[in-house]
């Protein structure tokens, strides 16, 4: 258990695993979850280590993976759960785009729903 080499562990049921950035969040990291097929959700779940959400973000959606449209933005203080209108999308995608912050970004468990 604990943070593994993998995108995959943000999304696999099991809150003992986890991707992390390796690194003090920048405004260039991102990190993308890829529904398998296009649906239409309204949330998504962010569940984070204290201390290791990401300090500020946007939050895009995409059927395509190639053109997104942002649905929602917030920073680390607003909690876990992120609501938008509800969009078609295949693909969604966490920006964060705060910096300065000393503390890693670590993910969990990432959710999407309706």
């Amino acid at each position: 258990s604990g943070v593994v080499d993998r995108a995959g562990a943000s999304f696999d049921d099991d809150m003992t695993t986890s991707w992390a950035t390796g690194s003090p969040q920048t405004a260039t990291y991102w990190f993308q979850l890829d529904l398998g097929k296009t649906s239409c959700i309204s949330n998504l779940r962010m569940l984070s280590p204290d201390g290791e959400a990401a300090n500020a973000y946007t939050v895009e959606v995409s059927v395509d993976g190639i053109n997104y449209v942002q649905v929602a933005e917030g920073l680390r203080d607003d909690g876990p759960e992120v609501r938008f209108e509800p969009h078609a999308a295949r693909f969604a995608r966490v920006n964060q785009v705060g910096s300065g912050a000393s503390n890693w970004w670590r993910i969990q468990e990432l959710q999407a729903g309706p």
